[in-house]
């Protein structure tokens, strides 16, 4: 059985982007379960814990596509088999293997009813394996080679799981120890002078006002310059960015790099989160999380667009967004509608500059005015009766969190 680094888990943030051309791919062959895994802390990204991992393999060779975490909670609401298999089938895989990492129960039930959904859905059952304590065991193996209390799972620098690792080194990247240290480069590290900030959105709000489809244009073209250099950014930098991205045409725009520059997109944002308070952090979250999904890195996607939903429970391009990663749609699935999408910031902008007075409201637009939407700041651009939104306004900075099961999602690479 071969396994490839394709599809939305397989590339952490760290490595390099996989080709178009599929002939052109590394491939990392797997000869057994050992190998196997060994291998999956690098497709998702992080060593897996009390978790069930789930590889869609497709023929001729049964190479690996989409990589699935769900994590084993004990909640008689949620059928943790049906989800899991439900997503298999929805991706087209012809086999499927099934990893249960544990230091508890080994969870023989949910192996079962696995094994009899995947059965009904016509999917062939690869292996499913059990890895505790450094050892792999298999539950459908029934021959007296294996020794009862299970072989150890060979070393990550070595075989297809040190092949990948390699490639991750030669990147600039480490496998972190765990999903929190993974997801802990969102983090606020040095938060800046709510001064500067306050000022930066003024300066946006009354550029704004003054000529929006030319704001537009220079904030773009500022947000550009940050990502080809996000070091060379000061404070100053730094806040312009935050504050032009609460407009959602300047945004949409931002967010169609990911298509094509989904590294230095998501390296951009990480870089804003380190200075970004959390009151204003929500829109920054989602153009990173957009990145990290495009670029393979499922749980950097999810924690993002999770902590922007906790932040502004009714952003609607981070539920978007979550919800093709819940449904576990593919980055190059959901790209074509994205650059459809992309022209409408660009003909509002040229609307909006021909009728300089339509929706706005009197007032000076204060910073508090551009992130609150208050009535000094226009919430709405309808050029030709278009209803689209074009700033997004600032929230509470309290956490409300969101109301859904812990293991009724496929989180991809959690």
């Amino acid at each position: 059985m071969s396994s490839q680094r394709v599809g939305m888990t397989t590339r952490a943030s760290q490595t390099p982007k996989t080709p178009k051309n599929p002939s052109s791919r590394n491939v990392a062959r797997v000869r057994g379960p050992g190998d196997l895994a060994a291998l999956v802390p690098e497709l998702i990204g992080f060593p897996p814990t009390e978790s069930l991992v789930v590889l869609c393999q497709h023929e001729p060779r049964g190479r690996v596509g989409l990589t699935m975490r769900f994590e084993l909670v004990d909640d008689g609401r949620i059928d943790l088999a049906a989800a899991a298999v439900a997503r298999v089938v929805a991706q087209d895989a012809t086999r499927c293997t099934f990893l249960i990492f544990t230091e508890g129960d080994p969870r023989a039930s949910l192996v079962e009813r696995l094994t009899d959904l995947l059965t009904e859905a016509d999917v062939r059952l690869g292996e499913v394996l059990l890895v505790t304590g450094g050892l792999w065991s298999s539950y459908t193996c029934r021959r007296p080679c294996c020794p009862p209390e299970g072989t150890p799972i060979p070393s990550g620098t070595v075989g297809p799981a040190g092949f990948v690792a390699a490639e991750r080194v030669l990147a600039g990247g480490s496998l972190p120890g765990s999903r929190e240290q993974l997801v802990s480069v969102l983090d606020l590290v040095d938060p800046l002078d709510p001064t500067v900030l306050d000022a930066a959105f003024d300066r946006v709000a009354g550029a704004v006002v003054a000529d929006f489809a030319e704001a537009v244009k220079a904030e773009v073209a500022h947000l550009r310059a940050a990502r080809d250099a996000p070091a060379d950014l000061d404070d100053d930098g730094v806040a312009r960015c935050v504050a032009a991205l609460r407009i959602v045409a300047v945004r949409d725009v931002v967010l169609g790099w990911s298509l094509g520059s989904a590294t230095e997109l998501q390296t951009l944002g990480l870089h804003l989160l380190r200075r970004t308070p959390a009151a204003d952090a929500a829109p920054v979250l989602v153009v990173t999380g957009a990145a990290a999904y495009a670029g393979g890195g499922g749980p950097l996607a999810s924690e993002s667009l999770e902590r922007a939903l906790r932040l502004e429970p009714d952003h609607r391009m981070a539920l978007l967004l979550l919800t093709a990663l819940d449904g576990a749609v593919a980055p190059e699935t959901v790209t074509p509608g994205v650059e459809r999408h992309l022209g409408e910031p660009r003909r509002a902008a040229s609307a909006q500059a021909a009728r300089p007075t339509q929706g706005r409201a009197q007032g000076r637009l204060t910073a508090t005015g551009l992130r609150t939407g208050s009535a000094a700041w226009p919430r709405r651009c309808r050029p030709g009766g278009d209803d689209r939104s074009w700033c997004s306004g600032r929230r509470s900075s309290r956490a409300t969190g969101r109301s859904s099961p812990a293991g009724d999602r496929a989180r991809t690479a959690r």
